[in-house]
């Protein structure tokens, strides 16, 4: 395995900084922090609540609990409480991150930190800084981290905990190490990092949380092995592993089994190396540990192909491979779920807002911010149809391209400006239900058997289920259109085997701009079509797929008769 490799089998390994909750932000920042703080209002005690129950649920594992709660709290704490709002944000990103929706997490990050330059909170910036350099990293932008967290360390003093110096120090030599693999020609990225963890280790005799220490030196001991310092990263390594041991601490204990098994693998002591990896390997999997199960079993098969045991390499690549799709498939149906909690709580926030406005009379005000609303819905929704399409094609934009077309053939009927408008829109969230199909049948290049079949067509329920019961025109449009943009003018489609104009209309016309779309499309079971063949085929499925009136509309839009 080469340093890079390990790099990211280490990331995928449970880093203690990435997610031990007794490195959480709650450890060094409260809700206390407010200022002369008191509960001025109901909602906005509710509202600092909810960012405690956003802790428990985070440090139970709860993730989307934990989401719900710290989207309600944010919410609810509002503008006035600055340093409360800051703590939600740090909540809310700390959630994010292992979600998988950086973008957002970031941004939190970044607000918050601008909140406590406004407060000039020296204490509440570093920590926030130490938490966006990590995720810069993950995310490969060493530099800009390591950028950020230098401009933190030449304003360090006293007000900033030891907890907090701990991470920035830590962040600081990590950033480095990382810069030293990547640019080995240059030795003082090396030194800058033994800097570093020399300031870390040093600060950490001022810290009493033992397990927020034994976890940093954890780590400290795999940056050591990343500056090419392999006998010090080991022997910290053999250290560590005694002291987990006496302290029954499994996932310590792990972490140093794997990596002590890398350094025996790279000497091609691959008995120790074995031995090391079975150990790690048998803890990972009695505890549900399953990212540090994957390096084990990738790891084990690299040791067994090295041994010259082919069936054993083959057996263990089996089982990464099967694992990493188990883990994959999770994370995308966790954002999914993601994504719809944020759906649902923006949908509740929408409806009281209208609700409020209704009340007041300000029927203006209400058509405008309806709009406003209707389009920030579609958003939310629209990336979880991109999320859906992003497993099946090889770009985002197929639901931009259909809704184009809809839109286009739909001006060409005749049909008024606004409703060509809605079309438009809605017909980019045709395809929201394939968010429920297994990545195993989406992807498949073979040929599907009937079970495979009858789950890839329930996804026009399934889209119709997660759009229906909205108030919005346009979400009951978008409904009509996941439902109906299967069937077929002769009756043969799905799911409800319609016929001619029993098929809405805004199903008739997208099934084309889908089909089109489709032939020009490369997919996982075939090429793309040329335009002119593509063009020929619509021609030829009028009248038994299609809609005759559509299919002539479709061909006047592209300016053929």
């Amino acid at each position: 395995m080469s340093y890079s490799d390990w790099v990211n089998a280490s990331r995928r390994n449970e880093s203690a900084l990435s997610g031990d909750k007794d490195l959480s932000l709650f450890s060094s920042l409260k809700i206390a922090a407010e200022p002369n703080f008191t509960p001025h209002t109901d909602t906005f005690a509710e509202g600092t609540a909810l960012v405690a129950t956003c802790q428990q649920a985070f440090d139970a594992g709860n993730l989307l609990e934990a989401l719900r709660t710290g989207l309600q709290a944010l919410d609810l704490i509002g503008h006035q409480h600055p340093a409360t709002r800051a703590i939600a944000l740090l909540a809310l990103g700390q959630v994010q991150v292992p979600l998988g929706d950086y973008e957002s997490a970031l941004e939190h990050f970044h607000q918050a930190q601008r909140l406590y330059q406004t407060l000039q909170d020296v204490s509440g910036e570093a920590e926030t800084v130490a938490r966006i350099a990590r995720l810069e990293i993950n995310l490969g932008q060493t530099p800009q981290a390591l950028e950020l967290l230098e401009s933190v360390i030449r304003q360090t003093h006293a007000e900033i905990t030891p907890e907090t110096q701990l991470r920035v120090y830590f962040e600081a030599a990590h950033a480095h190490a990382l810069l030293s693999q990547e640019h080995p020609e240059q030795p003082e990225y090396s030194i800058n990092c033994e800097n570093y963890i020399e300031k870390a280790l040093g600060i950490s005799w001022q810290i009493s949380n033992a397990a927020l220490v034994f976890a940093m030196r954890n780590n400290i001991a795999a940056l050591y092995g990343l500056i090419r310092r392999t006998e010090t990263s080991e022997k910290m390594h053999r250290e560590l592993l005694a002291e987990a041991v006496q302290l029954n601490d499994l996932r310590h204990q792990m972490s140093c089994q794997i990596n002590l098994g890398h350094y025996a693998l790279k000497r091609q002591d691959l008995e120790t190396a074995l031995q090391w990896t079975q150990a790690a390997l048998e803890i990972a999997e009695q505890n549900s540990h399953r990212e540090a199960a994957l390096t084990c079993w990738d790891n084990l098969a690299q040791i067994y192909e090295s041994q010259n045991k082919p069936q054993e390499a083959l057996e263990a690549y089996k089982k990464f491979h099967l694992l990493e799709r188990q883990i994959r498939s999770e994370k995308a149906e966790r954002r999914t779920q993601m994504l719809a909690t944020q759906l649902e709580l923006e949908q509740i926030k929408n409806q009281h807002e209208l609700q409020h406005l209704r009340s007041v009379e300000l029927e203006q005000r209400v058509q405008s911010r309806t709009l406003e609303l209707e389009q920030a819905q579609l958003e939310m929704l629209e990336r979880l149809a991109i999320a859906a399409e992003y497993r099946d094609y090889d770009t985002g934009t197929h639901t931009q391209r259909v809704g184009e077309c809809t839109g286009r053939i739909a001006k060409q009927l005749g049909l008024p400006e606004a409703e060509v408008q809605r079309l438009q829109l809605a017909a980019r969230l045709h395809d929201i239900g394939k968010i429920s199909i297994p990545d195993a049948i989406l992807l498949n290049r073979d040929e599907l058997t009937s079970t495979q079949w009858a789950t890839i067509r329930a996804h026009t329920i399934v889209g119709a289920k997660m759009l229906e019961g909205s108030q919005s025109s346009l979400m009951r449009l978008a409904e009509e259109i996941a439902l109906s943009h299967h069937e077929r003018w002769d009756g043969t489609g799905y799911p409800l085997g319609l016929m001619g104009e029993s098929i809405p209309l805004s199903g008739r016309i997208t099934a084309v701009a889908d089909v089109f779309d489709a032939l020009l499309s490369q997919r996982p079971y075939k090429n793309a079509w040329t335009r002119e063949a593509a063009i020929l085929e619509i021609r030829h499925l009028a009248g038994t797929h299609f809609d005759p009136r559509v299919v002539a509309a479709f061909l006047a839009s592209l300016g053929l008769d």
